[in-house]
């Protein structure tokens, strides 16, 4: 009797397996898609975020250079190494500038 019961449990359990497995199938493959799809977001992320990080240093490397400008009393644009007047020494904030330009 128990032989007949377990060969019985077994069975069902193979039929149950049988009829579950299209639904793992299903489940791994949107799991294997969802983690594609995470990566790529992830990536453009990464993109975006690197091409603002640029994009910033940039317009903070033109805004250094028009602060230059009005600092030394050129607001015409031209370049204040031309100044006879121009100090040697260089902007007191000039290491914050430099520093938040190293952090990522």
């Amino acid at each position: 009797m128990e032989k007949e019961d377990a060969f019985e449990t077994t069975h069902i359990a193979r039929i149950e397996a049988e009829e579950l497995q299209p639904m793992l199938n299903e489940e791994m493959i949107l799991q294997e898609t969802l983690c594609q799809e995470v990566a790529r977001v992830t990536t453009e992320a990464k993109q975006q975020l690197n091409s603002l990080h640029t994009q910033g240093a940039k317009e903070e490397d033109e805004e250094e250079v028009s602060d230059g400008y009005a600092s030394e009393g050129l607001d015409d644009g031209t370049d204040p190494s031309s100044s006879l007047e121009k100090s040697n020494s260089p902007p007191l904030d000039a290491p914050a500038k430099i520093s938040s330009r190293l952090k990522p």
